[in-house]
């Protein structure tokens, strides 16, 4: 995070405060973590050569070979990192989005010249066989999984919208149990925000309107808990409903 802030100066992917990333520098850490996790460790790497197909975290069928064209039947073993408008400022300056988000597709022994890279009979990319010899990243291209990784972003953004107020709740309530109010009192409650809040005004008083904020979210969304747990379970079920791998035709033709 901080190479790629020192690197980046202008891009704003941290707050003037310098400890509050930008949504595209909370990417970068979600990244990083996934990263370390081994989120990324099962890349779909497909080879062919020869006439020949070998696939790891992939399946390939139907394989046809000819100087005008090779086609087959592709899926991969799960759907791409969606490519939103952060993943791609990110992808502008740093190469951390190819290394994590990978689908790499291989072919060997094609005559010199540039190739069209085509998804179901839709151009998605140009290569020169060099190039594909070589080896190209098609998880960001758009591809009938891209695609259909990027109908999680509205259901992502749903799905942060729901949350935040659960963990301004949460924090709202261990502050009044740190004041000693009693949790199954409301009023008691209420009582012991606000002299925290009264004491947050004092020098130095800069994160007072955001502890504000929270604590005005906390009551407006306190007796709200069972339709934001049940938005939450629905998003959820919705986004592993869309996580399902395509199985689509992928060609490549010479230019």
């Amino acid at each position: 995070m901080t190479k790629i802030v020192k690197a980046n100066p202008t891009m704003g992917l941290c707050g003037p405060d310098r400890l509050h990333p930008s949504r595209t520098g909370h990417l970068i850490i979600a990244l990083e973590l996934l990263k370390a996790f081994g989120a990324f460790d099962n890349v779909p790497f497909l080879t062919i050569a020869d006439g020949k197909a070998l696939a790891v975290n992939a399946t390939v069928k139907d394989l046809t070979c000819s100087k005008e064209r090779i086609s087959f039947r592709y899926s991969p073993r799960t759907i791409p990192f969606p490519a939103d408008k952060s993943y791609c400022e990110l992808a502008a300056c740093s190469t951390l989005p190819d290394v994590v988000n990978r689908e790499m597709v291989k072919v060997v022994g094609l005559p010199q010249g540039e190739y069209t890279l085509k998804a179901d009979g839709r151009e998605i990319a140009s290569f020169t066989a060099a190039q594909l010899a070589k080896g190209v990243n098609i998880a960001s291209l758009a591809t009938p999984n891209q695609l259909q990784a990027q109908k999680l972003i509205p259901l992502m953004e749903a799905f942060h919208g729901n949350t935040m107020p659960l963990r301004k709740i949460a924090a709202c309530k261990m502050i009044a149990k740190q004041e000693k109010a009693d949790l199954n009192d409301l009023a008691s409650i209420d009582k012991a925000l606000d002299a925290w809040l009264e004491r947050c005004k004092k020098p130095p008083a800069h994160a007072y309107e955001g502890r504000k904020q929270a604590v005005d979210i906390y009551r407006q969304k306190r007796d709200q808990l069972p339709e934001l747990e049940k938005k939450i379970a629905d998003l959820t079920a919705q986004m592993y409903s869309i996580s399902k791998v395509k199985e689509f035709t992928l060609s490549i033709e010479p230019k």
